[in-house]
């Protein structure tokens, strides 16, 4: 499992580049210092393509200089026995229940349609938990795209700590995300803005590749947080679970790292960072100096 967002928009959170571009887009990087260290935060995507390489110098370079890598979760750490039963454990409705009995006819005949054009039989489909079923549908439709987790930022640093020898350290467990996604709430509007959002994938994709090039903190927190929470009623409950209480939580354990006396290069979503309560702003409204790089 290596998603920290469910829909398109968050999952993704921003774009693979244009190859003679990458190197110099701004993307999304701050220095955090403290009395005693320093902190980088990286701005990640979860799935990327070749394109997205080189990052910047400043970026690589810093990395080199670290201590630590700290990522959401250490994907490459993970049990995939542990994870199939924990996904067979809890990932399912009971027998006699399914999605069908969560959500409206309307978004099911929907559902039904996406599902088909993937060669996903809804019927099997139906008795995922919402944010799992959701959650397949998006890689699968990312994987259509040329988008893979095997390119994302994530993993591209926690392969180059491996083979240096480098400490990775993740800030979440597997239990925690497979629970996250598995328990999503407010079922139908996370069902209709995901829908929604497969009908418009190549215009979203577009819009989050000029917001990743520009390094723009606004249009990013537009697509992400303000635009879906004004068009759907619900789905504030949804950035709740999926953004504002994560942020605090990864938020509290970097404040921890700079009190410490290690160089840690951190690479989380670029969506926790952005915002009136991403991480960023939470680490200046605690007094430190954070500056964009």
């Amino acid at each position: 499992m290596t998603r920290s967002l469910v829909t398109l928009t968050l999952l993704i959170a921003c774009l693979a580049l244009a190859p003679a571009q990458a190197a110099n887009d701004r993307g999304f990087f701050w220095r955090v210092s403290s009395p005693t260290t320093v902190v980088y935060l990286l701005g990640s995507i979860h799935f990327a393509d070749s394109s997205f390489y080189p990052l910047r110098e400043i970026v690589e370079k810093n990395f080199q200089q670290a201590d630590a890598l700290v990522v959401e979760l250490d994907i490459t750490g993970i049990d995939p026995q542990q994870y199939s039963e924990y996904i067979r454990r809890h990932g399912y409705y009971p027998p006699g229940d399914s999605i069908k009995q969560h959500i409206s006819k309307q978004s099911w005949r929907r559902l039904q349609a996406l599902l088909q054009t993937f060669n996903i039989a809804p019927e099997t489909a139906a008795a995922k938990k919402p944010g799992l079923l959701i959650m397949d549908l998006t890689a699968a439709m990312l994987d259509r795209l040329g988008y893979q987790a095997g390119e994302g930022v994530d993993l591209h640093f926690i392969l180059q700590a491996r083979r240096q020898g480098k400490p990775v350290i993740g800030l979440e467990s597997l239990q925690q995300q497979l629970a996250l996604f598995i328990n999503m709430p407010a079922v139908e509007t996370l069902l209709q803005a995901s829908l929604d959002e497969a009908e418009q994938a190549e215009i979203q994709l577009q819009q989050l590749e000029q917001a990743w090039k520009s390094g723009d903190e606004q249009a990013l927190q537009q697509l992400m947080i303000m635009q879906p929470e004004a068009r759907y009623k619900d789905y504030r409950q949804i950035n709740e679970a999926l953004l504002y209480r994560r942020n605090d939580a990864m938020a509290a354990k970097i404040r921890a790292m700079l009190a410490g006396d290690k160089r840690v290069f951190v690479v989380v979503g670029a969506g926790h960072l952005v915002g009136e309560r991403g991480i960023v702003r939470r680490l200046k409204q605690a007094g430190y100096n954070v500056e964009r790089l």
